[in-house]
């Protein structure tokens, strides 16, 4: 398809974006990218500073994820440093 003279796949596109945000939908599987997340940052400089917050199992399902509340200052009342 051709739009603003260029060769695009909108139908395509907008499938892919589908999926993926469906996918997002999916708590049990977010409860797991978070954990994976958490291990993946151990051993970097990040560790201690970027976290997700703890994942309560027994309270989450495919269509609610439950964390622990994370103490702190909201990012977009923080200072630029």
């Amino acid at each position: 398809k051709r739009t603003f003279n260029l060769n695009t796949d909108t139908v395509g596109t907008v499938d892919a974006w589908g999926v993926g945000f469906v996918d997002e939908l999916d708590y049990i599987s977010e409860a797991e990218n978070a954990e994976y997340f958490m291990e993946s940052i151990q051993n970097t400089p990040l560790s201690g500073v970027v976290f997700s917050p703890p994942v309560i199992e027994e309270a989450t399902t495919g269509k609610v994820l439950t964390t622990e509340w994370v103490v702190g200052e909201r990012l977009d009342r923080s200072s630029n440093e």
